[in-house]
């Protein structure tokens, strides 16, 4: 049994814009698969004449029609919406990559990095800075302030170490650009040899 009843959905379509005669020649034709491979095995089954004809090809074919329907309608569907996307486009004879990446955020980075490591064709596309916003704005950069603020806190109270505490103020605009700058080199990902030589990069 379906989810939704046959007749709920006769009903509700109703109430939609839908002219009937749209909505009677798009139900027959949708119908009409399914009910040839129901009427083809109804009439397998009426032809039945001893129990051993269960098992005969011709009923097993119609049963393997039977489960195999959906997946096939569904198949054709798919194709039919692929062929709609593509329709305004020439098929190329050959691709010159094998990868398109499209950011070179974390994501891009791993994925391009990956697909090039195993001799893939890859380009890399970022009109930004590489690395995205987990590099430059958001994970490394709050973890660079995180290590500054720690040693702050560490001179402020260096007194548990055996030394003299030390009393500073942290100069906020020159913080940021430094702790960025500290943080740079130690990170493969802002140079060029992050991506392998078989991934270009735009």
């Amino acid at each position: 049994m379906p989810v939704v009843p046959f007749f709920a959905v006769n009903l509700l379509t109703g109430l939609t814009r839908v002219p009937v005669w749209t909505f009677y020649w798009v139900s027959q034709l949708g119908m009409l698969a399914g009910t040839a491979v129901y009427v083809n095995a109804g009439t397998q089954l009426a032809s039945l004449d001893s129990v051993a004809g269960i098992v005969s090809p011709s009923m097993l074919a119609s049963f393997a029609l039977l489960a195999v329907f959906p997946w096939i309608a569904r198949a054709v569907l798919g194709l039919g919406k692929r062929r709609r996307v593509y329709a305004g486009w020439t098929r190329p004879k050959q691709f010159d990559r094998n990868l398109v990446v499209i950011g070179a955020g974390s994501a891009g980075l791993v994925s391009a990095y990956i697909a090039a490591a195993t001799k893939a064709r890859v380009t890399l596309v970022e009109a930004g800075e590489m690395g995205g916003d987990c590099l430059n704005y958001g994970c490394v950069p709050s973890k660079a302030l995180i290590r500054s603020a720690t040693l702050a806190h560490q001179m402020r109270h260096a007194g548990r170490y055996g030394l003299t505490d030390t009393v500073h103020e942290i100069p906020l605009r020159r913080s940021w650009p430094v702790s960025m700058a500290s943080s740079r080199p130690s990170l493969p990902m802002t140079a060029s040899s992050a991506i392998p030589a078989s991934a270009s990069r735009y």
